[in-house]
């Protein structure tokens, strides 16, 4: 285990060093320029710091009237403002900038503040003026022949994109700033854009592409010399193999993090790394360890500050948790997961892509700074250099004591870190036994509610006496289902009730074991068999039961329900809904278009049962006739909301309608196996989205 950093003696001594040399130094241009180079790095640790600093550079500047040295220390004070989310002070120090940069004739500054005012606008989740001037950035330092500027405007611009969710834009600009550096062979520039490339595919879902640049962005950088570089590269290729489901692939890209994590001792990306490792564990299906890591990862991110981040954690957490039954934590943790989502989406969207293109841009700026200055700064600076060379051997020996120092109190430091993780493991494992019996009574209740909602539903055995062809898809979200059906007959007639109501799992189940029980008091006990008669009188049950007056804030629990009562005699279909509809598929014709009209579909009220604006309105009943070998179907909106497909859609209920007619002259037994595959197959991977009911006969 590595007990000390040693980029952090390095910046100990050049922090000790600079000090040292601003003694007895008066505010002239070399010490402001200094003074400016070290504001970024800064910003990182201490913003007030930044904020501090750039200012009395700027005060400096004013007091030297050196306009050159004004004008760099205006743009910087400018974006660390900016960086402080003080948006109008940054836009008023980035104007009187591009004022002072206009009137120097200095086009390669104009076209820096064109950005950072873009910038500016980006931060206040203003993408299409942000959008404007980093256009304007673009085309400015294209003219001028700016290579890396114009590679940093055309990401910049990307990312802008990005933001308000046009994807096309986003690649377009991307794949831009990519081309200027391949075709002016700027091979720097080029790693950065290909590895942003590469992320830009990845939250795209482009996965083949996005491995494609990152594998491109390996053959350009040099990882053990830039090894943060190659953290990012392998954090997306890890990305991209546990979404693939490639096990081996993944742990290898993690193995690689790990190690370019301990060479460059960035240990804010340690929650990418565990995060990484619990993706893996979880593909092969070790989902303790899974656990144990996204934890980790999780508390890492808790510390630093940066839960917007830990999304994709906490999703691999759930997860973890639901595979080894801990229902209670992954409840937790969910509630966790959405709060966090809701948080970063008032926060104008995503800041780890603005903290993306900042660093980019100024990594660009360190550059550029160093190659700005004149002939006569570059004297007095080696003039000075002399003076400093007696005094650096002094100090290098009290440095080296200092370093030792602190590597023995880290030392001893991580031994009483270890002794203290040993005792909360303990602690952890103790709690973990209480959690897992406190899991399984509640997972024995809820098996335990789902018998008891079982046995209002119909045996769907006795049914066939009702019906001779007929089925019925019944696939709950969770262990406990909203949706319900219910078969009955009266007066001579068959009725059959396809139900949604509001909710799942437990909520939508309390309220679905009340609308059995209420239909069998309406028309076993009350006798009453007329579908919108059943609809007004179920209403009345439920606005009563529920209590529900309208009240503001008053939960507007109901259902979605379609009635159906067949008169065989006469061969007729009285129908009645609320926000559900009949589909009748003729048998007369073995065409499947919709445009065909090979079936009729009988939509019912909008409105729900439950209490509505116009709960006074009585429902509306319709008469349908039907002749033998005609099909029949109700559904809830369970499958045509699922997310699916090769994009993540919705299914979508014109699909499902197409679905059920193009089928119809299949057996009814052939036709539910095909419905049922159809939605597995969408589904895919994806979590469902709503329980799924649907009913079909043939008459």
């Amino acid at each position: 285990m590595t007990f000390y950093n040693p980029r952090k003696i390095l910046l100990f001594a050049a922090a000790f060093l600079f000090t040292f040399s601003l003694i007895g130094a008066g505010p002239d241009s070399t010490t402001i320029i200094k003074k400016l180079e070290t504001v970024w790095p800064m910003h990182y640790r201490n913003i007030d710091s930044a904020i501090e600093l750039s200012r009395q550079c700027y005060f400096d500047a004013r007091q030297l009237g050196h306009e050159r040295t004004l004008l760099r220390s205006l743009h910087v004070l400018g974006v660390i403002e900016q960086e402080s989310g003080n948006i109008p002070a940054s836009l008023n120090y980035l104007d009187t900038a591009l004022k002072l940069a206009t009137k120097l004739n200095d086009h390669q500054r104009i076209g820096q503040i064109y950005n950072s005012i873009g910038a500016s606008y980006s931060h206040q989740g203003n993408w299409k003026t942000s959008i404007k001037y980093m256009s304007l950035a673009a085309r400015y330092k294209e003219a001028h022949g700016d290579i890396r500027g114009s590679v940093t405007s055309n990401l910049n611009i990307a990312v802008q994109y990005l933001q308000i969710n046009d994807t096309a834009s986003t690649i377009r600009y991307a794949e831009k700033a990519v081309d200027i550096c391949t075709k002016n062979k700027f091979a720097d520039g080029y790693g950065q854009a290909i590895t942003m490339m590469g992320e830009i595919y990845l939250y795209a879902n482009y996965l083949d592409k996005a491995e494609n640049c990152f594998h491109s962005a390996l053959d350009t950088i040099n990882i053990e010399a830039e090894p943060v570089k190659g953290i990012d590269i392998y954090k997306g290729l890890s990305q991209i193999y546990y979404l693939r489901e490639e096990a081996t692939k993944c742990f290898e890209a993690v193995q690689q993090m790990d190690k370019l994590i301990g060479i460059s001792g960035k240990k804010s990306d340690l929650m990418w790394l565990y995060q990484g490792y619990a993706q893996y564990y979880f593909l092969v299906k070790d989902y303790k360890k899974s656990e144990a890591n996204a934890r980790l990862s999780i508390d890492i991110a808790k510390v630093t500050g940066s839960l917007h981040d830990v999304s994709a954690t906490l999703d691999i957490y759930v997860k973890a948790l639901k595979a080894q039954n801990k229902i209670a934590e992954a409840l937790e943790a969910f509630e966790l997961m959405s709060h966090i989502k809701d948080s970063v989406s008032s926060q104008n969207n995503n800041e780890s892509l603005r903290r993306l293109q900042a660093e980019y841009e100024y990594d660009r700026k360190e550059n550029e700074i160093k190659s700005l200055n004149n002939k006569s700064l570059l004297k007095e600076t080696e003039l000075k250099q002399k003076n400093y060379l007696i005094i650096i051997g002094i100090i290098g020996i009290i440095i080296i004591c200092g370093a030792l120092v602190l590597v023995f109190r880290s030392y001893n430091k991580s031994k009483k870190t270890l002794r203290l993780l040993k005792v909360r493991t303990k602690e952890v494992e103790e709690k973990n036994n209480i959690i897992t019996n406190k899991n399984k009574d509640i997972t024995d209740s809820i098996f335990y509610a789902k018998r008891i909602q079982d046995t209002f539903l119909p045996d769907l055995g006795g049914t066939n006496k009702l019906l001779n062809e007929f089925f019925v898809l019944y696939e709950p979200k969770d262990i406990l289902s909203g949706d319900f059906y219910w078969f009955g007959e009266k007066a001579g007639k068959k009725i059959i009730a396809v139900a949604d109501c509001t909710g799942h799992g437990v909520p939508g189940a309390f309220l679905s074991i009340a609308g059995s029980a209420f239909l069998n008091e309406i028309i076993n006990e009350r006798g009453i068999s007329q579908p919108q008669e059943i609809l007004s009188e179920l209403r009345h049950l439920v606005i009563k039961s529920l209590k529900q007056t309208g009240a503001e804030g008053e939960a507007r629990d109901g259902m979605d329900i379609g009635i159906i009562c067949i008169d065989e005699s006469k061969k007729k279909i009285e129908f009645a809904g609320a926000n559900n509809s009949l589909i009748v598929a003729r048998s007369a014709s073995d065409k499947v278009s919709a445009d065909d009209k090979t079936f009729e579909e009988i939509k019912g009220d909008r409105r729900p049962v439950g209490y509505f604006r116009g709960r006074g309105l009585p429902f509306t009943g319709v008469e349908v006739n039907y002749e033998s070998g005609d099909c029949i179907y109700m559904f809830t909106d369970g499958m045509p909301d699922q997310f699916g497909g090769a994009h993540g859609k919705k299914f979508k209920r014109k699909n499902l309608v197409q679905l059920l007619v193009s089928n119809k002259q299949l057996s009814i037994t052939e036709q539910k196996e095909k419905l049922s595959g159809v939605f597995n197959d969408w589904k895919g991977k994806l979590e469902q989205t709503d329980d799924v009911l649907i009913f079909g006969a043939r008459l």
